[in-house]
């Protein structure tokens, strides 16, 4: 019959399939290809200017440094009275009160304050060049009288004395008011504005109703602080000390207005503070170069 040969064939096949699964022969396995190797880590890229430590160019220089830390200012002198300033993150410094470029930006690299290294030559140039300035006579500024208006009836324990900037160029208590209005009812925030001879004269105080009205129960509107709004005696330089540090006159009508103040409210040296220690993180008011240890020690 012809159908056993066909049988006999697929009954060969299925045995032969069977076999070759059930094999425990290792079966070849496909080539792998090596892994390519990893990239080198890129260099840090160099500088576009030579640079050294800010120290080892101070030590060059025969000069002694210390740190105003309100500014970040860093403020060395010689034994000749020379004075050669620089802030980190400028382009140039200041040598006797004379800017030098220094062909880079001053800049923070792992830690380490780092400047360009041309600031030697150009800083030895300007030393040469310009003598040290003098210093003022201590009687040369005159802080302007108070205005009688700050001796108003007192209704409450004041217990702060908060300092801000105005951050504008100009100003004085009727620009303020103004602007202030359009957000609060009783329109300037502060209670005190001291001018720096655009809208009124450099050092003059100038009252504002929020300190004349006081025992209205109206609070400054100045610190973003209920509570330093409400004990903390608002006082604001016209200016913007992130650009420039407040003038003499400004510094002493300040101090005067300071010390008036602490001694009528027995306020201590202590509580005479900046407005971004009053609202950490929030703005850096007054600004970074108000110079405000130099200032607190003179009170």
């Amino acid at each position: 019959m012809p159908t056993r040969p066909l049988a006999a064939a697929l009954a060969a096949a299925s045995t032969i399939l069977v076999v070759g699964c059930l094999s425990t022969r290792p079966r070849p396995q496909p080539a792998r290809l090596p892994k390519a190797a990893a990239a080198p880590a890129a260099a840090p890229a160099a500088p576009s200017v030579p640079e050294v430590p800010y120290y080892d160019l101070v030590a060059e220089l025969g000069l002694s440094s210390r740190i105003d830390l309100a500014s970040g200012r860093r403020i060395c002198r010689d034994a000749r009275k020379n004075e050669v300033s620089l802030v980190p993150g400028d382009r140039f410094v200041t040598v006797n009160g004379a800017r030098v470029d220094v062909g880079g930006r001053i800049r923070w690299t792992n830690g380490v304050l780092m400047v360009p290294a041309a600031a030697s030559r150009s800083i030895r140039a300007r030393l040469a060049a310009t003598p040290p300035a003098k210093a003022a006579p201590a009687t040369a500024v005159i802080a302007a009288p108070l205005p009688a208006a700050w001796k108003t009836k007192a209704n409450r324990r004041w217990r702060w004395i908060v300092i801000h900037h105005s951050a504008t160029a100009k100003g004085g208590a009727k620009s303020f008011h103004a602007s202030h209005k359009k957000k609060w009812r009783h329109g300037l925030g502060y209670h005190f504005v001291i001018g720096n001879g655009t809208h009124t004269r450099n050092g003059e105080v100038e009252v504002g109703s929020r300190w004349t009205r006081q025992g209205q129960g109206i609070d400054g509107a100045h610190a973003g602080n209920k509570r330093y709004n409400q004990l903390g005696i608002g006082v604001c330089l016209v200016g913007d000390f992130n650009e420039r540090a407040p003038g003499a006159g400004q510094l002493a009508s300040l101090r005067q207005l300071c010390r008036a103040l602490m001694k009528r409210f027995e306020i201590p040296r202590s509580e005479v503070r900046l407005h971004r220690d009053v609202r950490r993180g929030s703005t850096e008011c007054p600004g970074k170069r108000f110079p405000f240890q130099s200032f607190q020690r003179s009170l």
